[in-house]
């Protein structure tokens, strides 16, 4: 007898991104699977601009459009928490069995959700369990590339981990689906991070910890219509830099981390041996091979510099907590807040 199809939860955690947040809601109206088998909850993370109007907005089309079968949830969180508490709130707030998590500057291709629903099926009965599934994150058709999205593109920041046999190691939020069961057995995310990086690795690993298998499936296709510009790759791999650190922390192994830091201006200083290699590899002209190869170094540096900031204020943290309760002390795996419970049905 064939597994059923499970709602699937589409999770959308958004932030002052309301006309982002429009299109991917419209992908998500426009899906070819049943009205009926799947919802659609957006956590606002504290917006300040028309982002509660375009949720009215869309739950406006569906019921003009007769879509009036697909639910749509809006919790708004009143100030910024971050994106691992507006998931897990996210995933407090859904109902369903599956909950797929997107981003707001995502558009989820038209057969998303049901080929998400017919991953799930095949895997209902697997051993040892699947947790989660994870799909491809690509940028638009037409983008024409300037040099920060030509740098994310050559190292696939937007793509998983090495795939050994279907399996990864972790999922990316900008395409992502977990049973709701797995999520709550690791309590979510883990709302400690400070801004967002490795959240998605750390989760993972808990994951796969608590026995649960990760897959990875590339029919499952999402577009990431963000605009990329070197400031925000910086930005990017700063924060990315932090969330490691914290990671690494968690596990009791991060050491001397301003190693990390000459790793990365010694990166820098080689960036004409890289451009070398750019231009070898890649075929790519001398003035585009020198251009990545320098945002290489510089990304390295901001990343190391990332680290480096985080271990100063876990030690500063841990030295004023060892003053006042000098008797206790964390384990590597704990991890601060979780994820609550969801409200019984009324």
């Amino acid at each position: 007898m064939p597994a059923a199809t499970p709602l699937i939860s589409v999770i959308v955690a958004t932030a002052n991104h309301a006309a982002a947040l429009a299109r991917c809601l419209a992908a998500l109206g426009a899906q070819t699977a049943p009205a009926d088998t799947y919802e659609v909850v957006v956590v606002d993370d504290g917006s300040t601009d028309e982002t509660e109007q375009a949720v009215r907005a869309f739950s406006a089309a569906l019921r003009s459009s007769g879509r009036t079968g697909l639910d749509v949830v809006y919790c708004h969180q009143g100030r910024r928490r971050g994106l691992a508490t507006a998931r897990n709130r996210g995933v407090r707030d859904s109902r369903g069995e599956i909950v797929a998590f997107t981003s707001d500057e995502c558009v989820p291709a038209a057969d998303w959700v049901a080929r998400l629903a017919d991953a799930w099926r095949r895997v209902a009965a697997a051993a040892p369990p699947v947790g989660g599934i994870g799909g491809l994150t690509a940028p638009p058709d037409a983008a024409v590339p300037n040099l920060a999205e030509s740098y994310a593109r050559v190292h696939q920041w937007r793509e998983l981990p090495r795939v050994d046999a279907g399996e990864v190691r972790y999922l990316l939020s900008t395409n992502a689906s977990y049973r709701y069961e797995a999520l709550r057995t690791v309590q979510g995310f883990d709302t400690g991070f400070p801004g967002e990086g490795a959240e998605d690795a750390d989760l993972g690993r808990r994951l796969s910890a608590a026995g649960y298998r990760l897959l990875f499936d590339p029919a499952l296709v999402v577009r990431y219509h963000g605009q990329r510009s070197l400031p925000g790759l910086l930005r990017s791999a700063y924060r990315y830099g932090r969330g490691a650190a914290y990671h690494e922390a968690k596990q009791g192994g991060l050491d001397k981390p301003e190693r990390s830091l000459g790793a990365g201006l010694a990166r820098l200083g080689f960036s004409p041996l890289r451009a070398a290699l750019y231009r070898k590899e890649l075929g790519l002209p001398i003035g585009a091979s020198i251009g990545l190869a320098v945002v290489d170094g510089l990304v390295a540096v901001a990343g190391a510099t990332g680290r480096v900031a985080e271990a100063i204020d876990r030690g500063a943290a841990e030295e004023e907590v060892a003053a006042e309760q000098p008797n206790t002390k964390g384990g590597p795996g704990a991890t601060p807040g979780g994820l609550p419970g969801r409200e019984p049905p009324s």
